[in-house]
């Protein structure tokens, strides 16, 4: 499993190892996205810092039944998806859920 952490060019000259020994490579950007929203949460002074309260929200631009069942069946939470829609010029025209 290979992550941003390490160096780009290390993790492709490991990824060409791999391959050649029918190796599968797993990419893991999770951990740099985690720091990316964090710091953007911070920039614009939406961090939670009260460690008591938190929420979640579940949105989708896809099937609305099917994303509420994955999300019950995956998770166990109870909540009802919202429902995004966009227009051609990427402007939000509907949520509903």
């Amino acid at each position: 499993m290979l992550q941003i952490e390490v160096p780009l060019e290390t993790s492709l000259q490991i990824a060409e190892i791999a391959q050649k020994m029918n190796v599968k490579v797993i990419f893991d950007p999770a951990p740099a996205i985690a720091r990316r929203t964090r710091a953007l949460l911070q920039m614009h002074h939406l961090e939670n810092t009260d460690p008591a309260y938190a929420d979640i929200d579940f949105a989708t631009t896809g099937n609305l039944d099917a994303f509420k069942h994955a999300i019950r069946r995956l998770s166990g939470i109870q909540k009802e998806p919202i429902q995004l829609v966009w227009n051609k010029n990427n402007e939000k025209i509907m949520s509903r859920g």
